[in-house]
């Protein structure tokens, strides 16, 4: 246990460290250098507490609280690498269980702890052999905070790739994987730490030193995997996305943009993808094309949603298909072979031209190179 408890203080902080000396950091790095500080004090509590210095402080109590800020912190980390800006009530929403759990913690400390008996018993605490229900409130927020933020932050991960696609014509750089490790890391904790809780504390059913030693042992693996992924794609969030992501043809109905417009806006698109053929830019981005078209990326949007049909991510990709297949034909290219074909047609990688073109085509590139008997 207490080398459990050593080893992931040190690596929060080595890893804080990092951190700490990174140049051109990200706003998003801020959360996620508190929340490896946080965790650290965290860490440090709990060496205190587990070589019997603090185990019998009220301050103990008080470090306990930190369980409030830990997730607020990672998901605010979150939020911010995938929005350019952070609302201030999500600030007020986050952090509220964690400034009434300190007002509630003083409210004790000051005028109850002195004049009662204090137990702690499973987790809980009693208070002249009384179970104390405003602590227990505080218990199981603890127990609920990590369901209800992973919920959220499937939210947040779907929403953040539906506004890529909006944006963006080559997700490749921006690594989505990346936030799906994050979800899994945080859902594999939720599985295993919030039913060990609820059989730890208040029942007994595991002792809450086998509760803390599976706490601990979570902690490291998470705080390696952050390690491990996180420092070495910490840039990849750095592509800043336009518009609010993908909307409805209702949305679109007090836009200003009448039907001759938005035709007319249309047709400039297509020749403008046609003859300038501004696909061939592997980062092609929704801001750059609404330019090159000479309008406004709101309305680019609402064309190419409402008259095309399709996302930004889609149109876009659709004309590197269709350049891919006018170049498989041309006799100078057969020296070429298909990922040399892609990478000139505009597409960043093997991966994502094989999954494009299957999409668009039906078939993968060879199937269609087959078919076409195309050698």
């Amino acid at each position: 246990m207490h080398g459990l408890v050593v080893a992931g203080f040190v690596l929060t902080l080595l890893l804080l460290c990092v951190m700490l000396g990174k140049r051109n950091k990200l706003f998003a790095d801020r959360f996620l250098i508190i929340f490896l500080l946080g965790s650290a004090l965290g860490s440090a509590y709990s060496i205190l507490e587990q070589y019997d210095w603090m185990q019998h402080s009220y301050w103990m109590l008080m470090g306990k609280g930190l369980n409030l800020l830990y997730t607020p912190l990672f998901f605010l980390y979150v939020f911010a690498l995938t929005h350019e800006r952070i609302p201030r009530w999500l600030y007020s929403v986050l952090f509220a269980p964690f400034v009434v759990y300190a007002i509630h913690f003083f409210y004790y400390y000051f005028f109850i702890f002195d004049n009662a008996q204090l137990e702690i018993k499973n987790g809980l605490v009693y208070v002249d052999g009384m179970l104390a229900r405003s602590w227990l409130v505080f218990v199981v927020m603890m127990l609920v905070s990590e369901p209800v933020y992973l919920i959220w932050f499937f939210c947040l991960m779907n929403n953040y790739r539906k506004r890529i696609l909006t944006s963006v014509s080559n997700t490749d750089r921006l690594h989505l994987n990346w936030i799906k490790v994050l979800f899994y890391i945080r859902a594999g904790i939720v599985v295993v730490l919030v039913p060990t809780s609820i059989l730890a504390v208040g029942q007994g059913r595991i002792s809450i030193e086998v509760m803390q030693i599976i706490i601990e042992a979570i902690s490291l693996v998470f705080f390696f995997m952050l390690g491990y992924y996180g420092f070495n794609q910490t840039t990849v969030f750095t592509t800043q996305l336009d518009g609010a992501g993908a909307k409805s043809v209702a949305s679109y109905q007090k836009s200003g943009l009448s039907t001759e417009m938005a035709e007319d806006y249309h047709r400039r698109l297509v020749e403008v993808m046609t003859v300038q053929k501004p696909y061939l830019n592997n980062e092609l981005n929704g801001r750059e094309l609404a330019e090159l078209v000479g309008i406004s990326t709101n309305h680019l949007s609402e064309v190419l949603n409402v008259i095309q049909k399709q996302n930004f991510f889609d149109f876009v990709n659709s004309f590197r298909v269709e350049e891919v297949k006018s170049r498989m034909q041309l006799p100078d290219n057969a020296h070429l072979t298909l990922l040399a074909i892609a990478l000139d047609s505009g597409f960043n990688s093997k991966t994502s031209f094989n999954t494009v073109f299957k999409k668009v085509t039906g078939l993968t590139p060879s199937q269609y190179m087959k078919a076409a008997k195309i050698s």
